[in-house]
């Protein structure tokens, strides 16, 4: 919310003007919805829409010097530094700022106050717990741990966005454009933010939200180029928010009431009810989706073979990718690694089971001990799991005895 008041307060006090503008809003809203989440992304989203007010807002002063804004702006990337590791696209965007600015403005006092202010930003970023190692962390996003994530895939990689996220920030981006392309006074700086938000987002469907940002910064920036748009649209204000208003309240509300009326749930509650009757022995291997609830829910009792936390090294990446599906390699690791038992992921389509679903079922060491709607698993046929063996009537459908 305070990310959008920011936004919201960049655009001119035009009567006519901002029910357009609120309609980008919630065009870049509802594209954004899938990263309103509990994570310190949250903090990167309102410390760069307050970084582009600050580069929009700077281009009205008279007299640019290195003041109380700008001493502001290297303590905002103290904060950055030590709650979220984006603050690197904070030091880019100053960078382009400073590129685009420069060549347009041939490099005045102006720019020459963008240079000085970048070079504190970066300094004080090594001040957190980890110095510059916190640098050499960010190595991890090319890693095989990063692009085994849905979030950091292209938009169109499987599993693609839906055209309800594609088709507003598309819209977004060629209003930004043909908003910056018509205004006479356009800044080279903007076309640079723009360009390289959409390389950012084609690369990792994850900076959809702040590809959005970009958009309605530039857009408000450019502003003055919208009165042909308003005007050819015909825009009638009270019909405009009212639409605007029925959009808005039916997705806020929607969503969260199909969570509280849907009959079932998508955690192995059942499953984890037979881990703490049976206390099965052995090491576990499990699958990535259910991990963050085995974590809640096993606490220290149990090591799991991957957590959700996105930290991994590559090898163990490696390792979780050839276990699951089933390859030579990772059958091997099964045995190598004295995995007892096996829990997955129920995706309740046959179809879209893990090849190591058809590995297990086949082969004579393993036997299916419990199968619902949500989950399932596998253990070794062997005397340590005997309780669990013989109860399995229990748990398993008998079409699947």
């Amino acid at each position: 919310t305070a990310t959008y008041f920011v936004l919201w307060r960049l655009w001119p006090r035009d009567e006519k003007l901002l029910p357009l503008a609120a309609l980008f809003f919630a065009g870049a809203i509802y594209a954004a919805r899938s990263r309103y989440d509990v994570r310190p992304e949250l903090f990167s989203a309102l410390f760069f829409s307050l970084l582009l007010s600050y580069l929009v807002r700077r281009r009205s002063i008279e007299k640019p010097t290195f003041g109380k804004t700008e001493i502001g702006l290297v303590l905002l990337f103290l904060l950055w530094a030590n709650l979220h590791g984006a603050f690197v696209i904070g030091l880019v965007t100053l960078a382009l700022t400073f590129l685009g600015d420069g060549v347009q403005d041939r490099f005045d006092k102006r720019s020459r106050v963008l240079l000085l202010l970048l070079v504190p930003c970066v300094l004080i970023t090594l001040i957190n717990p980890y110095g510059f190692d916190l640098w050499r962390a960010l190595r991890q996003i090319n890693s095989h741990a990063f692009a085994f994530l849905n979030e950091w895939k292209p938009p169109l990689a499987s599993p693609a966005l839906g055209l309800e996220v594609l088709l507003p920030i598309g819209l977004l981006c060629v209003a930004a454009m043909g908003a910056w392309l018509l205004n006479a006074q356009r800044r080279y700086a903007q076309i640079l933010w723009l360009m390289f938000w959409v390389y950012s987002f084609g690369s990792a469907r994850r900076h959809v939200w702040l590809l959005a940002i970009v958009c309605l910064v530039i857009l408000a920036s450019n502003s003055v180029s919208l009165d042909r748009l308003k005007k050819a649209l015909r825009f009638s204000s009270n019909q405009t928010q009212a639409a605007i208003l029925v959009l808005l309240t039916v997705h806020f509300f929607a969503g969260p009431l199909l969570n509280v009326t849907r009959a079932r749930s998508d955690l192995p509650v059942a499953l984890c009810a037979v881990l703490d009757k049976y206390h099965p022995p052995g090491r576990m291997f499990n699958g990535f989706i259910n991990a963050a609830y085995l974590t809640w829910r096993c606490g220290n009792r149990r090591d799991l073979f991957i957590d959700h936390l996105q930290a991994h090294p590559d090898a163990l990446i490696d390792d979780y990718q050839d276990i699951i599906n089933a390859t030579p390699r990772g059958l091997e690791l099964l045995k190598e690694r004295a995995i007892g038992y096996v829990i997955l992921h129920n995706p309740r389509d046959p179809r879209l089971f893990s090849p190591l679903k058809d590995a297990l079922q086949k082969s004579p060491d393993w036997e299916l001990v419990f199968f619902d709607e949500n989950a399932v698993m596998w253990v070794r046929r062997s005397p340590v799991y005997a309780a669990l063996r013989a109860d399995k009537n229990q748990y398993i459908p008998a079409e699947l005895q």
